[in-house]
């Protein structure tokens, strides 16, 4: 834990956090990697970036800095726009005590119009789940 936080809010952007039940998912390529397309769960999304999900067992080799394409997202519909953005990973939080790792990123080239699709989104669920 960082002895500097003050608990202020940090974000620039509001986010929406996601449940297991809401199956939200990313779909990603990771050319340091591989071409191919691997599925992870998302767990927030706000304007500026998203969180995701990944099993330790899955073993990505991934760390801050490195950049990769989000290509579509599964599961929400009014998020179909948010596809074809290049993301750059800001943290990786990964304790050896949890089978999984997060992984934060920023979006690097997204569009004013699809962050404002995304700020709407989360706008709207924000009041829709009270």
């Amino acid at each position: 834990m960082e002895k500097d936080y003050d608990g202020s809010e940090k974000r620039k952007f509001k986010r929406i956090v996601f449940s297991a039940k809401d199956k939200v998912m990313g779909v990603f390529t990771f050319p340091k990697v591989s071409d191919d397309l691997i599925s992870y769960k998302i767990a927030d999304i706000s304007a500026g970036g998203l969180r995701f999900i990944v099993f330790r067992k899955d073993d990505l080799q991934i760390s801050t800095g490195d950049k990769f394409f989000l290509q579509e997202i599964k599961g929400k519909t009014k998020l179909d726009v948010v596809a074809d953005i290049e993301l750059e990973v800001k943290w990786v939080m990964d304790h050896e005590m949890f089978e999984h790792i997060m992984i934060g990123c920023e979006f690097l080239n997204i569009s004013e119009a699809v962050q404002t699709q995304i700020d709407q989104f989360v706008e709207f669920e924000q009041v829709d789940q009270s």
